[in-house]
C-alpha cells in the first residue's frame, strides 16, 4: 500500500507511514471487508455429511477466508464429536 499524504511505499503489516505519521487503516478494512469471507451452502452440507472435507477446507481456506475456514473446521469438529456421541450411545444400548 501506498500513504497517501508521504507518497511511501508501505510494508504489509504497517498501517502507518513512517515520516507523516498518515492513518491509513481505513483503506485496509475496505479492502479487507471488500471479500467475500461466508462458506456457502454446499460447503456447509459437505462438512456437515463429511466432516474430514472440513478440516481439508481449513487447511485451503485459512490464509484467504479465515472465518470461513475457522467456522466449518469448528463445525466439521462439531459434527464428528456429535456422531462419536451417537455411536457410542447405540452400542451401550445395544449390550442391555
Amino acid at each position: 500500500m501506498i500513504c497517501k499524504k508521504g507518497g511511501q511505499q508501505l510494508e504489509n503489516d504497517k498501517f502507518r507511514c513512517t515520516q507523516e505519521y498518515t492513518a491509513i487503516k481505513l483503506e485496509y478494512i475496505k479492502k479487507r471487508s471488500s471479500t467475500k469471507d461466508v462458506p456457502g451452502f454446499g460447503t456447509f452440507l459437505m462438512a456437515t455429511i463429511i466432516p474430514f472435507f472440513g478440516i481439508i477446507m481449513w487447511g485451503i481456506w485459512k490464509e484467504k477466508k479465515p472465518r470461513s475456514a475457522d467456522f466449518i473446521f469448528v463445525w466439521s469438529i462439531f459434527i464428528a464429536i456429535i456422531f462419536f456421541i451417537f455411536r457410542s450411545l447405540t452400542h451401550i444400548i445395544k449390550m442391555f
